[in-house]
């Protein structure tokens, strides 16, 4: 009876410790280099998180590596990204168990960069889907003076291979430079894609797809694209059956003073 009596103060006592463990960490639907940020881990080597704005700090934050949430950065809910520094960069591998997509970055909600750094994206080769940057949305706004570049890596696998360097619902770019680029991919690879609305009132945007069997340096797959105000546009695409620089829903030649019709062609630096 006194054996009985121990084991279950012994396993209360565990169960309390437990619970107290649990109830003093709060976790945040965020995943730096495959680690969860909590309430009592909100900085590590070249990051800091503040949860009272839902903003990431990059500070020549580096990572390469693979992990279950398939990106180097990855988030539940919206996110905003501060880039400090010239020396950020994310190399993202497939994750052994799930090696059918990567992404450098993986926002669930809307995504919006602040600050004047440099952040490079970088989703390795992957079977099926690569992706450097997705977001339910994509922002910079007029004050953001960074450089963000974003490269899909290669896909050769038999369902639906795609990449693409940036791919979002709603691209909405004030201020910086924005570069999206695209890999090989049988059935399409996108420079930027955007499924409802792409709209440029600032800055400088660079769209470059790879080979594919269509193939887009920025495409909007259902809404309209405005560009007004912006430094440079550069987009070029290269495809088997259509190529276009930027095709706003069925809208495909639209714009023809910012496109570029092949990939190998002379493109301006932004």
């Amino acid at each position: 009876m006194k054996k009985k009596v121990l084991t279950l103060l012994l396993l209360l006592t565990v169960l309390v410790c437990l619970l107290t463990v649990t109830a003093s960490a709060e976790r945040y639907q965020l995943w730096v280099g495959g680690m969860q940020v909590t309430d009592e881990n909100q900085s590590g080597e070249g990051w800091s998180y503040d949860p009272d704005t839902a903003t990431l700090t990059l500070r020549d934050f580096q990572y390469t590596g693979s992990n279950a949430k398939q990106a180097g950065i990855y988030a539940g809910m919206d996110l905003t990204i501060r880039l400090e520094g010239h020396n950020n960069s994310i190399n993202s591998e497939p994750y052994e168990e799930i090696f059918w997509e990567c992404y450098g970055v993986y926002v669930k909600g809307a995504l919006s960069f602040s600050g004047d750094g440099s952040l490079d994206v970088e989703a390795d080769d992957a079977r099926d889907y690569s992706c450097g940057i997705s977001a339910s949305s994509l922002t910079t706004a007029a004050d953001f003076s960074g450089t963000i570049y974003a490269l899909g890596g290669n896909t050769t696998g038999s369902f639906s291979p795609s990449s693409c360097g940036i791919r979002t619902g709603q691209l909405s770019i004030a201020g910086g430079t924005v570069k999206g680029e695209g890999g090989t991919a049988s059935v399409a690879s996108d420079g930027i894609f955007a499924a409802n609305s792409v709209q440029i009132i600032g800055g400088s945007v660079q769209g470059l797809a790879g080979a594919g069997g269509e193939s887009y340096g920025i495409r909007c797959e259902r809404g309209t694209v405005t560009i007004q105000g912006a430094d440079t546009v550069v987009t070029a695409g290269i495809s088997e059956r259509s190529q276009s620089g930027i095709v706003p829903g069925s809208y495909a030649y639209g714009l023809r003073e910012h496109r570029t019709e092949k990939r190998d062609a002379e493109l301006p630096e932004i």
